[in-house]
């Protein structure tokens, strides 16, 4: 098959979860014997000519301008969405040639709606962009369960007066309605069970619509070829070692799980952080005095390195999480993974090598109070391939030939 790849998280020195998931697909099916192209964008920092993508990538839009003073005005601007979503159309048009199926792995559901349901297009969805104008379904740091689109203003700013609410309304309303328009047309991936039950119930649909779930997916015979040659074992009596990754902001827990540990648990044990973030300086402040090791940026070697050395693999997040990678990956290499009982995790439970390896709590005080009572190092499970992305494509494929046709640039 043919097939376009398009994303604006992409390319970037420092990819996310969604980036990464596409990028890993994208490499996969070029494996597979199919062909595969990226149309990424042009306006990114730090781009290294490739992002470890290894065919051919289209740098063909930029978002420069489109921030249209949200933050100044305090209130979602109803066309904007719209506008950037029309430069992502505009330049699969003027990249022109046939494509089987163009794969959407972005946060605007405006693109899709603006396809026609003749045009073979398949919009993963990785987060709750749908029906949120964040994406994220979090407020003052707690899930968000408010329903009404006026009521999301106060994301756009924090105290919103009668004509803010009205045009942030207006702003939910259009992406909403966009959003039932994708469904109704085109093919949908969740990447779990949880993100499209609330989704489709946010939207008030029914689950027969265009959308299937597959599970976020990793490289695991990577992971295997970097444990081949593992980290020298720990000498006796060293400290159990705990360690968390991921993107360092409130959305993530890591302050929220920190302060929660009280003195005596922190010097008992080794805890790691990786990762950057708006919050990284200030949690350095607060507490590398008290022996948190806060490591900056890893590299997907020393990110699986860790995982394999640590005793346990703690996800914070206090988001609802659509699929968590790194609790896919601490799951493969065989690590016993810590997380709160939200979003999708509970699902991931299916990659465990054996009942009890993901460890759920009800809340921070509860997970926090489980890593206090920690003691004697935590035995190593196989490794194992479930969330492999080859075992997965055969799920993708499906969704492709499920409306397999050459089409050409909307």
């Amino acid at each position: 098959m043919r097939v376009l790849f398009v994303t604006e998280d992409l390319p970037t020195r420092h990819a996310g979860g969604a980036g990464k998931h596409a990028m890993l697909l994208a490499n996969a099916l070029l494996e597979a014997g199919h062909t595969v192209e990226l149309l990424g964008r042009s306006d990114v920092p730090g781009y290294d000519g490739s992002c470890e993508f290894r065919g051919r990538v289209h740098r063909a839009f930029d978002f420069g301008r489109t921030g249209w003073k949200e933050r100044q005005s305090g209130v979602f601007n109803p066309l904007r969405r719209h506008h950037m979503a029309r430069r992502i159309r505009d330049a699969v048009r003027a990249l022109g040639g046939t494509w089987d199926v163009v794969h959407y792995h972005g946060h605007l559901p405006e693109l899709g709606a603006q396809l026609g349901q003749d045009f073979n297009f398949v919009h993963t969805i990785h987060d709750r962009g749908l029906e949120c104008m964040t994406a994220l379904r979090l407020y003052e740091s707690r899930p968000c369960t408010a329903m009404e689109a006026a009521t999301c203003a106060r994301c756009a700013t924090d105290a919103p007066n009668a004509l803010q609410r009205r045009v942030s309304a207006m702003s939910v309303e259009l992406r909403r309605g966009a959003a039932h328009r994708v469904l109704a047309r085109h093919r949908v991936i969740f990447v779990s069970r949880f993100l499209q039950q609330r989704t489709l119930e946010a939207l008030g649909m029914a689950e027969d619509c265009q959308s299937t779930v597959v599970h976020n997916f990793i490289d695991a015979r990577h992971i295997e070829t970097l444990l081949a040659v593992r980290p020298p074992a720990r000498a006796a009596g060293e400290r159990l070692r705990v360690f968390t990754a991921g993107r360092i902001d409130e959305t993530k827990g890591f302050g929220e799980m920190l302060a929660q540990l009280d003195d005596d648990t922190v010097r008992r044990l080794e805890i790691r952080v990786g990762g950057l973030g708006k919050d990284l300086e200030d949690l350095r402040r607060r507490h590398e005095r008290r022996g948190v090791r806060f490591l900056g940026w890893l590299d997907y070697p020393q990110i699986v390195h860790e995982l394999a050395a640590c005793d346990v693999a703690v996800m914070p997040s206090v988001v609802e999480e659509a699929c968590s990678t790194f609790t896919l990956e601490g799951l493969t290499v065989g690590r016993p993974v810590y997380a709160l009982r939200r979003g999708a995790t509970p699902e991931l439970a299916v990659y465990a090598s054996a009942p009890g390896q993901l460890a759920l709590f009800d809340d921070m005080p509860s997970l926090a109070a489980a890593l206090g009572q920690l003691s004697g190092a935590q035995p190593a499970r196989p490794l194992h391939m479930r969330a492999d992305v080859l075992a997965r494509l055969p799920e993708i494929l499906s969704v492709y030939q499920a409306r397999e046709h050459a089409v050409r640039s909307p």
